[in-house]
């Protein structure tokens, strides 16, 4: 009930609302469009938080030419990981960024969101095909992933500015391939919103310490 939802966020002081809008190539357009509809008349700002490289949710039509085995991680045993397309393949590039200029010239958002734009550090090391992945991949991939949707978006005749969730902790995100400090430099991104996500005080605070050393991201507590 985004009617509701948004009239309770801006009697809260919400100016913006990141909304899951696609999950890999999955566009979630109907969703959008309420949330889009309820927001801007409040004043609330919609970015578009697109889930990078998953295939749970992939249609009928799109599972022939993108879970075909030479677009998928490939385990020890040469199985498929059906779950994530390569993102070092280029056609997976094109189709992400795609995803992402489709969202940013139909609807009005005021951004793309990218989510999993690092080796994903959610799946443990022990995931089939993962833990030989990671140490192979390199952060060159992932720049090139960043930089794809940020030129795919600056084909639309409107500012739609790019961020990211990224990993705060110097060391874990260069493990993960997150070069986020340098995309912020680079102008890759606009803004970077770090992850402090824990069940630990203490490292929460430490996060909340890095954080405050870093004066080009966001913070979502």
């Amino acid at each position: 009930n985004w009617d509701e939802a948004a009239s309770l966020l801006a009697a809260d002081g919400y100016d913006t609302v990141f909304y899951m809008a696609a999950y890999g190539p999955v566009i979630y357009g109907d969703g959008l469009r309420e949330c889009l509809e309820a927001c801007h008349p409040l004043g609330i700002g919609v970015y578009a938080w697109v889930v990078m490289w998953e295939t749970d949710y992939i249609t009928s039509d799109q599972q022939g030419s993108v879970l075909h085995g030479d677009r998928t991680p490939m385990d020890i045993d040469a199985g498929v990981i059906r779950r994530r397309i390569d993102l070092a393949d280029p056609r997976n590039l094109e189709l992400m960024a795609g995803t992402c200029l489709r969202i940013a010239a139909e609807y009005p958002v005021v951004g793309i969101h990218l989510d999993f734009i690092g080796e994903d550090y959610r799946l443990s090391d022990s995931s089939a095909g993962y833990s030989d992945l990671i140490t192979v991949m390199q952060t060159g991939d992932m720049t090139a992933a960043v930089r794809a949707v940020r030129d795919s978006l600056s084909r639309i005749n409107r500012v739609v500015l790019l961020s990211a969730s990224v990993l705060p902790p110097e060391r874990e995100s260069l493990a993960f391939s997150q070069m986020w400090k340098r995309w912020l430099d680079d102008g890759l991104l606009d803004f970077a919103v770090t992850l402090n996500i824990t069940e630990s005080d203490s490292q929460f605070v430490a996060l909340g310490e890095i954080l405050q050393r870093s004066p080009s991201t966001d913070r979502i507590d």
